[in-house]
């Protein structure tokens, strides 16, 4: 989809934010300790999510949006994003009708953010996995390091893995058993 450097711009364009505010220099620089807290730092979604905390209200109970609707809007921006630069019909006809891709792009997002009777704009949380899917960091499951500081979660998983596997059985069990003392 979009780069994070280009999604920068994107919420930056949909917000109004000055070239010289605090929350662009956030978002343009989101690997930046200097600009952004350690805990977000070197994750754009965070500092994204942060950042519709402090510009919108925040809404706890979430959108309404669909997966489907959330699923059009990524073909809506894919569509935009696919728009060749070179493409010379591109460049005059939508400079003078609707804009640059950054403003298509930009009025994308602020569709998705605005109140209408039917939803509410996203949550700062919907804007953070938006971003997540855009960018494709979309990270689920559970780390070694939590399952190796708790022995019944790493227990529960090599069990599991051993039904789903049965070949993975006897290797997995045994290694477990051998790092708690038994055989």
């Amino acid at each position: 989809f979009l780069k994070v450097s280009s999604l920068a711009n994107v919420y930056s364009e949909a917000l109004g934010l000055a070239k010289d505010s605090d929350k662009r220099k956030k978002l343009v620089n989101f690997n930046n300790p200097d600009f952004v807290p350690q805990k977000e730092c070197g994750d754009f979604s965070l500092v994204v999510e942060s950042i519709m905390k402090k510009v919108t209200l925040s809404n706890e109970q979430g959108s309404g949006f669909s997966i489907g609707d959330i699923n059009k809007a990524l073909d809506d921006l894919s569509q935009i994003s696919r728009l060749d630069k070179s493409n010379h019909d591109f460049k005059t006809s939508t400079k003078k009708k609707k804009g640059t891709r950054l403003q298509l792009q930009s009025q994308w997002l602020q569709r998705l953010d605005a109140d209408t009777p039917e939803r509410r704009g996203l949550t700062p949380l919907e804007h953070k996995w938006l971003v997540r899917i855009i960018v494709k960091d979309v990270k689920f499951g559970v780390g070694w390091k939590k399952l190796v500081r708790r022995p019944f979660l790493l227990m529960r998983f090599l069990t599991t893995l051993a039904e789903l596997v049965p070949s993975v059985r006897i290797h997995a069990l045994d290694r477990s058993q051998q790092s708690q003392g038994g055989l």
